[in-house]
Parts: structure tokens; sequence; C-alpha cells
């Protein structure tokens, strides 16, 4: 019997290979190539993946991705890995087709995560851990690519609405083909009314994106993409224990914050053969964020500038360099008017102004000794010049005198140039045609945001921070593989981050950057998934453990030997898609979230979330319905129990979405 069943899973292992391994990946080295090839071991989701669960937004849908998990900001969300914790908005690089969206200022910032259609996305790449030899500062946790459809194809065109028991609803719409041989253009546009679980809470918004590419000539191709997406969220206070115990829903809703999104991307890629050796990519982008809370404050970014690189291939391997330059300019106004007790009134009002200009220069080199063993090392120097102008007039008297006392007005003006570098080697062993197994190495560094170089002071002012970069050293082992036919993949990992970033104080009223002396994240990565039945069960599974510890406190006040806020121990995600016939087809996933310790050291228990759906596709039509967190767990999405001060996550929420393809 035993001997039956390894031979049935041999079978289908012939039947089924090659399924994640032929698919394509271009964010490890900037040039495409499949899974297979690369060493390194990276997520792809890809546009089938997405289309199965009809998510809402990038939200629920990176919410299953292995090791992924998301940190509630001020102005949104943060995608965290690796146990980034609250430095997740600075040590995760986020990106669209290649460029970041990380922000110089990072007091608030965060990634807006519905500011995009999933129907315009072509696949996800997530590379866990590192990438600062191709990509610098601020990829500790790991870089994820979100790149675009601009992928030539026959005509296509569809359209889709979703509705939710909360009552929220979007519409979709997708068009495009090949219009002449060489000429493919494409367009999405989408738009969303989405009444949050929480009293209050809600979100509108609406996005619109172009794309084309164009094939120039057999060896040179151009592609561009343009989007816009401007939306508006308002946010309920937090809850008290007593208000979730009358009702899970309720929240604070006489203090509702609303934030106004803009966002805009401009990317052109330019992709050349030179020779059967030699291949040239350049991509220039331009990037518009504007972040507007319900307060007087304002948080605008603009970015431009260009990424090129160039790949020359050899008899032993390959070699890769090139240079970015980037040009991030930021405004940051506000305006603070709060009572610091019953009879002591505080008023704040600056306008700023941030410019940090990065230059860098990198290369890459793979060299393979045999057909079975290579070895990569990589280098970057990067320079960042800071320019920050802030004017600030702060006032602080008894309330019955207030007007009558005089305020102070104080300027900031601080320059800085800082040189960092990165650097990894990686050996690799490919043992089998579809196994390898590989060490790595990286050195990289964050150089500290726009707003991390200013200290405030509640009289003075700002004032300069002299905060020391952060630095990091990963070690790596990984290993990926078919095993009877079926792709797995692990990784293990240890980071020891030096002079990590972090602020204390009581913002908006007054503030000092500090460094952690000495942090240590270390743990481990599981991913697996099988087609079985004939491909009409499919099954997947991802483990990721984290532990975190604080090792020196340095000048930060943090206790030495306690974890990183806001970190889950582990996270475990369990999906199954099962085909009863060629039109109905039902799913399920199952998350579960490991405890972790909030900033006051509290202990946020462990929880599970399971989700359930059905869909239906005849021909060009597919309704997809189903109900998320179907047992109505509890959880949070931030708590602080001394404080009595609770954000609870969504309770069950049946849902239906239908969709045509002409």
């Amino acid at each position: 019997m035993r001997k039956a069943v390894l031979l049935s899973f041999a079978l289908i292992g012939i039947i089924y290979a090659d399924t994640r391994l032929d698919e394509s990946v271009i964010s490890t080295t900037g040039f495409e190539d499949n899974i297979l090839n690369e060493v390194k071991n990276v997520n792809i989701i890809t546009k089938d993946d997405i289309e199965k669960r009809s998510d809402s937004d990038l939200n629920e849908l990176l919410e299953r991705a292995p090791g992924i998990s998301l940190q509630k900001m001020a102005l949104g969300w943060a995608i965290d890995m690796r146990g980034q914790g609250n430095r997740a908005n600075t040590n995760v690089q986020v990106m669209v087709n290649g460029v970041s969206m990380n922000m110089t200022d990072s007091t608030h910032s965060a990634t807006p995560l519905d500011a995009f259609s999933l129907d315009d996305v072509e696949r996800i790449e997530i590379i866990p851990g590192g990438g600062a030899v191709l990509y610098g500062s601020g990829t500790q946790g790991g870089v994820i690519n979100i790149i675009t459809k601009t992928i030539p194809q026959n005509f296509y065109a569809n359209v889709a609405t979703k509705y939710s028991q909360s009552g929220s609803t979007n519409a979709r719409f997708n068009i495009g083909g090949l219009v002449s041989e060489n000429l493919f253009l494409k367009s999405s546009f989408y738009t969303n009314n989405t009444d949050g679980y929480r009293q209050g809470d809600k979100n509108r918004g609406a996005y619109g994106s172009f794309g084309l590419q164009y094939q120039i000539t057999p060896e040179q191709k151009i592609s561009a993409n343009f989007s816009h997406f401007k939306g508006k969220t308002y946010s309920s206070g937090a809850s008290t224990r007593a208000m979730l115990d009358e009702n899970r829903r309720n929240a604070d809703t006489k203090n509702i914050s609303k934030l106004d999104i803009k966002l805009t991307n401009l990317n052109v890629d330019y992709n050349a053969k030179l020779s059967d050796k030699l291949e040239l990519n350049v991509t220039p982008f331009y990037q518009d964020t504007k972040f507007k809370p319900s307060s007087q404050s304002r948080f605008t970014d603009k970015k431009y500038g260009a990424r090129t690189k160039l790949k020359y291939s050899y008899s032993f391997g390959n070699f890769i360099t090139g240079y970015d330059y980037i040009y991030n300019k930021g405004k940051n106004d506000g305006s603070f008017d709060l009572m610091m007790s019953p009879k002591m009134r505080f008023v704040n009002i600056s306008k700023g102004s941030t410019t940090k200009t990065t230059n860098s220069i990198f290369f890459i080199n793979k060299f393979d000794f045999t057909d079975e063993f290579s070895l990569s090392a990589g280098y970057r120097f990067e320079n960042a010049e800071y320019k920050i102008l802030k004017n600030t007039f702060s006032k602080i008297a008894p309330a019955a005198i207030f007007d009558k006392a005089k305020g102070k007005t104080t300027k900031a003006d601080i320059s800085k140039d800082e040189n960092n570098y990165a650097f990894e080697i990686m050996p690799n062993y490919k043992y089998s045609d579809s196994g390898n197994v590989y060490v790595k190495f990286e050195r990289g560094f964050t150089s500290p945001s726009a707003n991390k170089m200013q200290n405030k002071d509640a009289r003075l002012g700002y004032y300069p921070s002299n905060i020391e970069p952060e630095t990091y050293k990963t070690y790596e082992v990984g290993i990926k593989d078919l095993v009877f036919g079926q792709y797995f993949s692990a990784t293990l990992f240890y980071t020891n981050s030096k002079n990590e970033i972090s602020t204390i104080g009581k913002p908006p009223t007054y503030w000092t950057q500090v460094n952690i002396g000495e942090t240590q994240r270390k743990g481990f990565e599981i991913y697996s998934e099988q087609a079985l039945l004939d491909d009409s069960l499919r099954l997947s599974q991802s483990f990721t453990y984290t532990d975190t510890k604080i090792k020196k406190s340095g000048t930060s006040g943090y206790a030495a030997g306690s974890v990183v806020p806001n970190v889950a121990k582990y996270k475990v995600v369990l999906g199954v898609d099962y085909d009863i016939n060629k039109n109905f087809t039902i799913f399920a996933d199952s998350k579960f979230y490991g405890d972790q310790r909030n900033t006051s050291n509290e202990k946020l228990p462990a929880y599970n979330i399971s989700d359930v759906g059905v869909r239906y596709k005849n021909k060009g039509f597919t309704v997809t319905g189903g109900v998320n967190n179907v047992f109505d767990k509890e959880y949070f999405t931030s708590a602080d129990y001394k404080k009595d001060s609770f954000y609870v996550g969504d309770g069950r929420n049946l849902y239906v979405e239908l969709k045509y393809d002409f």
C-alpha cells in the first residue's frame, strides 16, 4: 500500500512538474528569467492567483501571501516582512514596475493598498529579506514589486462588480489588445464605495490606468504605464472594551479622521538586446503622492529619476552593472491645536520642505564554476544628499490667557551628505534539474528618511537629530525543488541590525530620534503547493516563524532582551481549491497569526481567520461568492490594554462578485 501511494505521487510529479518553476521573475536581477534559474527563493502571485479569490484590494490579497503581515500606520497600512514591526514602512521596499513607493517623510506615510485595481496587475513578486545591492536603501525586510499588465495579447475586455454584506460595492472595466503587429494598448478603470466593518469606517476611490508596449525592432521594445488614483478614507477613533462587548462594530464616531489620497505614477521601460551577449534596460519614472488628513497637515512627495542596468552574458556567467538617480521632493505642512492638560493649551504651526537626491552605482557578477556550482557577488555605493527647511511657530500657555501669551518662531535649515554601501555574496549548488541550495550573506543599510533627520522641542521647534544610518547583516540558507513533482521551498535566516532608528517622545508636541544599539531577527520560511487528482485539487501551505530581540538598547530607552513590537511569532496560511466540475470550484483559506507584543509590551493573543467561497464560470460569465472570517473571530489590528484602546479587525462578511469577459 505504501509503495502504491509513493508511486502515485511520483506519477503526479511527472504530469504536473514545473508549474511554479516556469513562472517568470524580474525583481532579483532586473532582467526576466524563470524561477527555475533563480538562485534565491522568490514568491510569485500570478494574475491567475489574483483572479481565483476575487479580492477587493492589495490588502486582502497580501494577507494570504507567505511571510507577509500588515502594520497599521497613522495614514494607512505598511507591508511587513521578517519582523520589521513599526519600521516596516522604511525597511520594506514596495515598488510599482520597479519604482519604490516609499516616501522621504515616513512620519505617518504608508502604502495606499487600495490605490490599485487588481485587474491591472500582471503579477506580484515577493523577495523576503534583502535586495540592497540592486535596490539600495530600505530592503532589510525585503522587496515587493507590483507589475502591471503590459504583456502583448489578443483583444480582451471585461466588466465586473462586487458587493459585500457591509454595503461595499466596486465596479471595474478593462480593455486591451494588439492594435497592430507591434503595438499593444490597454486600459483599466476601477471605482469603489467601501463601508468598513467598524462604524464610521469607509473608503471612496477611483483608479484609472493606460499602458502600451511597442516592439520597435525585434531587438528593442518600449513600454509605458500611467496610472492615477484619487480617494478618501474615513476612520473612526479607537474602541473601548466596554464598547466592543456591547457591539463589536462600535467605534468612536465622534472622532472620525478623514484622509484624502492622490497617487500618480508614470513608468517607462526601454529594453534592447545590443548583441547576443549584451542587454540594456532603462527605466525613467515619475511619481506624485499626496496625503491630506482632516487636520491641517499636508504630506506631499514628488519623485523622479531613472534606473539603468546593463547585462553582459559570457561563457561562464553574467555581469550586471547599473546607475540609479532618484530625486525626492517632499512637503510637510502641519497645524496642531491641542489641550495638553485641562488648563494648558499647545499650538504648533509648521511649514517644511525636504529634498533627498540619491546617486548610486552597483554591479552583480555571477560566475558558473561548473554546471552545478555558481558564485554570485555584488556591491553598491550610494550617495544621499539631504536638504531640509522647517519654519515653526509654537505657543504653550494656560488656556485662560492663551490669546495674550506670546509664541516663538524658529527655523531649521539642515543639510547633510551621506555615503552608504551594500554588498552580497551567494554560493549556489544546483544538485538536480529542478533543485538548488544556496547560502547568502548580505550587508545592507537604511538611510534615514527626511523626517528622521529632525528632532522637535515643544518650545524651540525643530533641530538636527544627527541620527546614524541603520545597517544590517543577513545570513540565509535556502532550498527549492520539486518533491514528488510538487513545488517546495524553505529558507533559514538570521539578521543582525545596528543603529535601528526609533522615535521617542510625544508627537506631535515633541520627539527625539534615537538609534537602537543592536536588534536581532531570525526564523524560517516554508512554502509548498500540490496539484492532485488531474489538477482538480490544488493545495498550498506556507509557514513563517520569526523571533526578534533587542540585544542592545543604545540611546533608545528600549529594554535589552525585549522583543520588537508588533511582530507575530508565526504565520501559517493554508489554501485549497477543488474543481467539482469544469464550471464549479470551491475554495477555502485559513490564516493563523501567532501572539505578539505591542509597544507597551502587552501580549496580544494568537488568532485564526478562515474564508470559504465558490466560483461558477460558464463561457464568459463568472459568479464568485463567499464568506470571509466565516467563524466571526474577534481580533485586533491595533490594541493597547492599558489605555483601553482597540481597533478591531473585520468580522464575518458575505460577498458576491459578477464578471463578464467579452
